[in-house]
């Protein structure tokens, strides 16, 4: 027996697959309870309408510092408030920044995050790729690994976002159209709100139970 633990409204079964293959829901890993945002952190949720999520995870790059000049760069020149997530490395907060307009995070959770956001930037792991949508946020994937570009081309045809480049890939020019493109086109945000609706309903866990009982 394979089980894909995918939400059936991001990932159908084929047809001509096997019965012993199943889709059988997304279950998502226990909130973390104790966990309490800082005040400056919610001052700044507070005093932006609209906000960017950035987060690569636990994914690494060669050049971090790099990277995050080039993703404040564009924001900063687009005015687009953002909260940015350095968790593995993939990002670093510089010396000097726009603090009115970005906000730094080394941690949070995503089921408490990701509600108060408009979009998210990430890298495109199956976890995250489930959780942007299941909160409503239009996503841009940036693929670091190979399995996130499956993701990637899920998120294009769910029409949740636009299509992202590879973090090697990565240029000015491409990835300011992107996160404009993420940031100004309200379909996607109608969209994730529809699926994120669906999602919520879904209750998988008697399914798979029998399924590996049975």
């Amino acid at each position: 027996k394979m089980v894909f633990t995918i939400s059936p409204n991001l990932y159908k079964e084929q047809e001509y697959w096997p019965e012993n293959v199943k889709v059988l829901g997304y279950h998502e890993r226990s909130e973390t309870r104790d966990w309490k945002p800082a005040k400056e952190l919610t001052d700044f949720i507070n005093s932006h309408e609209k906000i960017l999520f950035v987060t690569f995870g636990s994914m690494t790059n060669p050049n971090p510092e790099h990277l995050t000049k080039m993703i404040l760069r564009i924001l900063r020149k687009n005015e687009i408030p953002a909260i940015i997530n350095t968790a593995g490395g993939g990002l670093v907060q510089p010396g000097s920044y726009d603090s009115d307009l970005f906000h730094f995070v080394k941690q949070v959770p995503y089921h408490w995050i990701l509600p108060k956001m408009h979009a998210i930037m990430h890298h495109g792991g199956a976890g995250t790729s489930h959780l942007a949508v299941k909160y409503g946020c239009a996503s841009l994937i940036i693929p670091h690994t190979m399995n996130q570009n499956i993701w990637n081309s899920i998120n294009l045809k769910l029409r949740v976002g636009p299509k992202g480049i590879s973090v090697k890939k990565l240029n000015i020019r491409d990835l300011t159209l992107l996160i404009l493109d993420l940031y100004f086109t309200n379909r996607y945000k109608v969209n994730a709100a529809c699926l994120s609706e669906k999602m919520n309903k879904e209750d998988c866990s008697a399914s798979l139970i029998d399924f590996v009982l049975n």
